[in-house]
């Protein structure tokens, strides 16, 4: 719908007497409205079941971070339920509080207590969180992983080195 035709559509016709009046003596109606407002408004509500706990956010706070599942409507589409209206994800309900908090945030993301690292990171897999995003959330639970050395160019080295793994140091 093009904004002049959400404009006509929203017009208040029972009023007549309004269009003899100057633009500035008439009260404040819907004719001002533009299509972007329409869109902003209660269209742009999402309602996302966590099993069985609803959720309630803007599809513009999703986008926010259009590369994970939830930020893209294209891969959450296979979520929606049109019976209900709402996305469904079975999955832990404690973490997704902390999720939403990202998209809401503009980023931040904190793990919360009652939910054991392991949980969380595959939450944020699941929903499709960049790896580096992943990672600096365990840096900051402080886990650390170390990425293994690089292997050597010469094929014989790599041989030597696949069988016999370096002796740890620690």
């Amino acid at each position: 719908m093009d904004p002049d035709e959400t404009k006509s559509s929203l017009h208040n016709d029972d009023n007549d007497e309004e269009e003899d009046q100057p633009e500035e003596a008439r009260s404040p109606t819907l004719t001002t409205a533009t299509a972007g407002d329409v869109e902003n408004s209660e269209d742009d509500r999402v309602t996302i079941n966590v099993s069985g706990l609803r959720f309630e956010t803007r599809r513009s706070t999703l986008a926010r971070h259009p590369s994970t599942l939830l930020g893209n409507s294209l891969r959450r589409r296979q979520y929606y339920d049109p019976v209900k209206a709402e996305y469904f994800f079975e999955r832990g309900r404690h973490t997704f509080d902390a999720l939403l908090y990202y998209y809401q945030s503009g980023g931040h993301l904190h793990r919360p207590s009652s939910v054991p690292i392991d949980v969380f990171v595959d939450d944020l897999r699941f929903y499709q969180f960049d790896e580096r995003t992943i990672e600096k959330c365990c840096e900051n639970e402080g886990i650390v992983r170390h990425k293994p050395a690089p292997l050597p160019k010469n094929s014989f080295q790599r041989k030597v080195r696949y069988k016999w793994p370096p002796l740890s140091t620690n």
